[in-house]
């Protein structure tokens, strides 16, 4: 038996045909479908190599966005936990802020800080209230020429009794009344040359040895309680004054007393409260009124005449209203405001010297 006989005998038994092998038509092996088999194996290997990798990315993407989720719930609450905290730190920075306001504005209260400004605006205040109270109770039941006789020793001018002053007299007689009775005290409520002097040394001796502040309190509080303490003399005062002025001129008013009383009252308290709140001031501040016959020096007075001669050719006939000085730490005096005057031709006597200033000037 030849070789290929045995061949032939395998190749024409199906039954030795492996299992699954296509065959062709005659019986053959179908090569081209192995082939296609084959490859459509490799392509579907090849995907699911492509897919793993994918799956693989996609795991790894997925773990990231995990993990990113994670840090952002971490940082959402540290979010939280800062955002509470600023919560808390806000509430306490309100309340803070608002004890820090109740002690500004105590101290405010306590300090009555007046800038020079709003004292020079403040005695203008109070003089053109002045002169709007006496030509509104006195201007008219006579003009302003006509005469009210003033008693000399109060006038103290030594005039004779039959000497015709005019409406500024009224004007004169009340300022001079509160020059004499609180403007000229170094603080209200300490009467007496003793009082002055000993509070004047003891206010520079402090200046000298303590800070400005401490300084500023003592004046504050010394000022404060001077006041409360002489509430009833200021009172007093007033009634003196009041008085005073209805003896020598209520004949000369036709208006109601209890308003015309009643409204001087009340600009004669506020004159008490500013000198008060000016003893309040870092700085120490003083009146000043000119005596009968001193010289006219446009550079401190303000002529109500409206003459504008000099201290060779006009002196002081009536203060109407006092000037204003604040004291330096130099103990120089600056003035702030004015003072308010009538003047009269000068006679060939003068009835005074030239005026000698607190800065020793003529």
């Amino acid at each position: 038996m030849w070789p290929w006989d045995d061949f032939g005998e395998l190749s024409g038994s199906e039954d030795q045909v492996p299992s699954g092998t296509r065959l062709d038509d005659s019986g053959g092996l179908d090569i081209d479908t192995m082939s296609k088999e084959a490859y459509d194996n490799d392509a579907v290997t090849a995907d699911i190599n492509q897919l793993q990798q994918t799956i693989i990315k996609v795991e790894k993407e997925t773990e990231c966005l995990r993990q990113d989720l994670i840090c952002a719930a971490e940082r959402d609450k540290r979010q939280e936990e800062l955002l509470e905290e600023s919560r808390k730190l806000a509430n306490n920075a309100i309340k803070d802020n608002k004890i820090l306001l109740f002690k500004v504005a105590t101290l405010q209260k306590w300090a009555d800080d007046l800038v020079d400004n709003d004292a020079k605006e403040k005695m203008r205040l109070l003089y053109q209230y002045l002169d709007a109270w006496v030509r509104r109770h006195f201007g008219q039941s006579y003009s302003n020429d006509m005469t009210v006789c003033l008693a000399p020793e109060e006038d103290g001018m030594g005039e004779d009794d039959n000497q015709p002053p005019t409406i500024y007299d009224i004007q004169a007689e009340v300022t001079r009344l509160i020059f004499q009775s609180t403007w000229t005290r170094f603080m209200i409520g300490f009467e007496g040359a003793f009082w002055n002097h000993q509070l004047r040394e003891l206010d520079t001796e402090i200046q000298k040895l303590c800070p400005t502040h401490v300084r500023h309190h003592w004046r504050s509080a010394t000022s404060m309680t001077g006041e409360s303490l002489s509430e009833q003399s200021l009172g007093e005062d007033c009634h003196r004054i009041v008085d005073s002025i209805e003896v020598q001129f209520a004949q000369y008013s036709t208006t109601d007393k209890t308003k015309r009383t009643q409204q001087l009252r009340r600009f004669l308290w506020q004159c008490f409260e500013f000198k008060g709140r000016l003893e309040r001031q870092e700085h120490v501040y003083c009146f000043w009124c000119s005596q009968f016959g001193m010289p006219f020096r446009a550079t401190d007075m303000h002529n109500s005449t409206g003459r504008t001669g000099s201290k060779d050719t006009e002196v002081v006939e009536r203060s109407l209203w006092p000037r204003l000085y604040k004291v330096l730490p130099s103990q120089q005096w600056s003035l702030l405001e004015k003072e308010v005057v009538r003047t009269m031709q000068k006679i060939q006597k003068p009835v005074a010297t030239e005026e000698t200033t607190p800065n020793g000037e003529d």
